[in-house]
């Protein structure tokens, strides 16, 4: 009897150390697995975030909070991956630029000529501005044409972004990912979009580390600026 209960409490014990360990090895695979999917969609462990800043007529240039906020989202998320992460201004020109792996732009063409001429070469959506100041999106197949919410009522609390893999610099063979709001508010959104595992599993499938397309709307709360919700709004296009 002593001795059944002791090989019965054997049993358990192998029982509780085999779950333990497959528990802990099923979670070791899991996050190496994210951390592989984070890499290779974001091309490198090690990240450069650049962004707008403006004159303002002061010593040091000014950073708009909402392009700010973006890249520390997203740099949040990345660290928490185990990637490596920088910030960095926009340079003037791409000239000036020296591109490497990893490279990730908050910007949109209004506020950067490189950005402007990257996206004019875009062959599936089109981001332009109309003769009345209002930035749209364009599907180049469809001829589908999308605004931002807030140019029709601020009160949606909704807005949309451009999202690619693209090249800054045709004699450059690195390429950077671009996140281009038609406002401040919908990169911020977009950065939420390609925080979510999901999400970047997706990208990868689909697109496997090469030039790529998407539009993103989301929508936020108006009083604390929190993003919450975001989802493809025109699908990924492969280059």
């Amino acid at each position: 009897m002593f001795k059944m209960l002791d090989n019965l409490a054997l049993y358990t014990s192998l029982l509780i150390n085999f779950v333990v360990i497959a528990g802990w090895i099923v979670n070791i695979y899991v996050k190496l697995s994210r951390k592989s999917t984070v890499n290779r969609v974001f091309g490198s462990q090690h990240v450069t975030i650049y962004f707008p800043t403006r004159d303002g007529n002061r010593r040091h240039p000014l950073i708009a909070s909402e392009d700010f906020r973006a890249a520390n989202t997203l740099a949040d998320f990345l660290r928490d991956m185990g990637v490596r992460v920088k910030f960095a201004s926009m340079p003037r020109s791409s000239g000036a630029w020296k591109i490497g792996e990893g490279a990730v732009v908050i910007c949109g063409p209004k506020s950067s000529e490189i950005v402007r001429s990257a996206l004019e070469k875009e062959p599936h959506y089109r981001v332009h501005e109309s003769t009345d100041g209002v930035w749209r999106i364009t599907e180049i197949a469809t001829e589908t044409t999308v605004t931002s919410p807030l140019d029709k009522d601020v009160s949606t609390n909704r807005d949309v972004a451009y999202v690619g893999r693209l090249k800054m610099d045709p004699h450059d063979s690195h390429y950077v990912l671009v996140i281009a709001g038609i406002h401040a508010i919908g990169s911020l959104g977009a950065v939420h979009y390609l925080s979510n595992m999901h999400n970047l599993k997706r990208l990868w499938r689909e697109t496997k580390g090469g030039p790529f397309s998407m539009i993103v709307a989301s929508k936020y709360d108006p009083e604390t600026m929190e993003i919450h919700g975001s989802s493809l709004l025109m699908p990924i296009r492969q280059h």
